[in-house]
Formats: C-alpha cells, sequence, structure tokens
C-alpha cells in the first residue's frame, strides 16, 4: 500500500466502475491512495455522481495549496439544487 500500483491518472475510471473499486489493489475498506496528482475534477464528478447520501465529507492533511485545490472543487462540485453538499475538513500542521 505504501507504492500503490495504480495512478491517479486511473482514479476516475476506477471510481466510475463498481467492480473495479472492489478489486483495486490500493484500496483498503474506504480508504484509496493513488500515486501522482490526482485529476480532481474528475474524481470530485465520480464521487458525485455515485453518492449515496447528500453530504459528501472530503478529509485532507497536508500542504495547504492541495487543500486550496480540494476547497474549490468542493465549492463548485457542491450544488444544493442536486441536493449535494461537500464538505473539507482539513487539518495543516
Amino acid at each position: 500500500m505504501l507504492n500503490p500500483a495504480v495512478s491517479a491518472k486511473e482514479a476516475s475510471e476506477i471510481l466510475g466502475d463498481a467492480q473495479k473499486v472492489e478489486q483495486t489493489p490500493n484500496r483498503l475498506q474506504d480508504v484509496f491512495v493513488w500515486s501522482g496528482r490526482p485529476v480532481w475534477d474528475k474524481i470530485f464528478a465520480q464521487v458525485k455522481a455515485n453518492r449515496v447520501d447528500k453530504n459528501i465529507g472530503v478529509c485532507f492533511c497536508g500542504a495547504p495549496v492541495i487543500g486550496a485545490a480540494l476547497a474549490e472543487n468542493c465549492r463548485t462540485f457542491s450544488n444544493a439544487d442536486e441536493d449535494c453538499l461537500f464538505t473539507l475538513h482539513k487539518e495543516n500542521f
């Protein structure tokens, strides 16, 4: 799990296919570890399309620049008319 074989660019493809999600080697319950830079737009779109609840929590601990990108995507993909709310939970050290 420390060196995942699955790249971040493959994330949106995997997250869009329930069978692939179950078989991916980089998954531990509901936590995924990807190598490389994530394509946030595709990941957020897939999570939004496959949500089972209107509230989606995004947990993050790391560099402020990544937190800012996640906060922007949370705002972009949240939509009251579609009953979807992304909430960023972050901690910076």
